[in-house]
């Protein structure tokens, strides 16, 4: 009796069932949990169908599941962010971490468009999984690169933020990283002729069907993990208060981080290592005023500076407004009249 198709079967419907488990009863980076269930679970599910040999009569599914693949690293990352910095959900900029899944799509897609027939000659000429259909060996290399960037900055991530009591998502950025080597000694074992690649490569999937699901029941049983036990609730005390306020002074007026474009509450968030409601919180406490409007106030009191300056005469408005963080010139104009009740070109001259 083969059981390799059986824990095929068996990851499948762990993971659905966690995913419906963890369904409604999580926040934050439950919900990249669940998402992250389902992927494996249709992965294990594809990889059954594969060794029941379902691609000699539907050849239509070779390679279907590959682009999803590329979805798996950036929801790990999102999943481990979302943790850090206690949001839920994702911003728009988010979504640009989903740009792989769409190329590897469109790649794959002028084979996706192939007959039947045509698909069912190219499966039994070629024997090598590589020969299938293009780029497999490109989008495979690029799968593995782009999942080890991804975990290396989910781990930096993880550490930065001290979340060694999490276990189950400390647990699950190993997993994953050890995922990776896994495959990757497989292809060389694979290379020498240790090893058939098919042999290898189910046995290893198998097993790490039933450790991944393992880590799903280890979310589940977390308390901070469900909705109604997170930590984001408990308040600051007043010490945690004023270490925030100092920490995010020094941010802006030592290292001037106002300065760039880009940044956003949630990049202020990753600086201080907090969350968006404890930051929010503490500026509209302290300084009467929301995040974006904090910003802006040092941005302009940069430009005043400049404006006062005879050394950055030939600089005009708009080369100001971009070297104080300012991404245009008529953002620049309404905060400095906002902030100052007049407009740029009004107070340079007054000070000349």
């Amino acid at each position: 009796m083969n059981i390799i198709p059986h824990l095929y079967l068996l990851g499948t419907f762990q993971g659905i069932f966690l995913a419906v488990s963890l369904s409604g009863r999580t926040h934050r980076a439950g919900n990249f949990l669940i998402a992250l269930l389902l992927i494996s679970s249709g992965y294990f599910l594809f990889e059954y169908l594969v060794h029941e040999r379902y691609l000699d009569r539907y050849p239509h599914l070779i390679g279907i599941y590959l682009p999803v693949l590329f979805l798996v690293p950036p929801l790990l990352y999102l999943m481990v962010r979302s943790e850090v910095y206690r949001t839920d959900g994702f911003g728009k900029e988010s979504f640009f971490h989903f740009a792989p899944f769409l190329v590897s799509l469109g790649m794959m897609l002028p084979y996706y468009q192939k007959s039947a027939d045509e698909k069912q000659q190219i499966l039994f000429t070629h024997t090598e999984a590589y020969s299938l259909y293009p780029f497999s060996q490109e989008l495979a290399i690029s799968l593995w690169l782009l999942a080890l960037g991804y975990v290396v900055v989910a781990l930096r991530l993880f550490k930065k933020a001290n979340l060694k009591k999490v276990k189950w998502l400390k647990n699950y950025i190993f997993l994953f990283l050890a995922l990776l080597l896994v495959f990757l000694i497989s292809e060389v074992v694979v290379r020498l002729g240790i090893f058939h690649h098919y042999y290898f490569m189910t046995h290893t999937i198998a097993v790490f069907s039933l450790a991944i699901h393992f880590v799903g029941y280890s979310a589940l049983k977390e308390t901070r993990f469900m909705k109604g036990a997170s930590s984001h609730n408990i308040p600051l005390s007043p010490k945690q208060k004023q270490d925030l306020k100092l920490d995010l002074i020094r941010i802006l007026e030592e290292e001037k981080a106002f300065t760039s474009q880009s940044l956003s509450s949630v990049e202020l968030c990753e600086k201080l290592n907090t969350n968006s409601k404890y930051l929010s919180a503490v500026v509209n406490e302290e300084f009467k005023c929301s995040i974006t409007s904090l910003i802006n106030s040092y941005r302009v009191n940069e430009a005043k500076r400049m404006l006062e300056d005879s050394s950055y005469k030939h600089l005009n408005f708009l080369g100001i407004a971009l070297s104080v963080g300012f991404s245009n010139k008529n953002s620049f104009t309404r905060a400095f009249r906002r902030h100052t009740g007049t407009n740029p070109s009004a107070f340079r001259g007054s000070t000349s």
